[in-house]
């Protein structure tokens, strides 16, 4: 399993958003969505829409300590990717556990923060939750 590594943690409270837990355990740098009232550890690409950042903090199901799951809605994680050349600002969806992918599509949670001009299976991302304009959709 891909474990993701938090390199710059939201300096803003505002970009921080804490929500109950569901009953799976939860480890800091987790792609979590936000389903049913609860946070939830992202599974599928489709869940873009439900997108709600990554974890900032453990998350054990079973303790239930802490009781609530503290998110990051802005920051930089370096995670998994899957095998390939990426450029700054490439729009990056999930494929697997805390790992992504070049997004073709209307699935993009995150962006490529840098270049990689050889295939690498590990890059760092951006990711702004607000900016994606799912989660908290504006209406005009």
């Amino acid at each position: 399993m891909a474990q993701s590594v938090v390199l710059m943690e939201p300096s803003n409270p505002a970009d921080v958003w804490t929500v109950p837990g569901s009953t799976v355990d939860l480890e800091r740098g987790d792609f979590v969505s936000f389903e049913s009232g609860v946070a939830v550890l992202m599974d599928a690409d489709t869940e873009d829409a439900t997108f709600a950042g990554f974890m900032l903090n453990q998350y054990d199901a079973d303790k239930r300590v802490p009781q609530q799951v503290v998110l990051a809605l802005v920051g930089m994680l370096q995670c998994a990717a899957t095998s390939a050349t990426y450029n700054a600002f490439d729009a990056l969806k999930y494929t697997a556990k805390n790992t992504v992918v070049a997004d073709g599509s209307a699935n993009t949670i995150a962006w490529a923060a840098k270049d990689y001009a050889s295939a690498s299976t590990s890059i760092r991302v951006y990711i702004n939750v607000p900016a994606l304009a799912k989660l908290f959709a504006v209406s005009a």
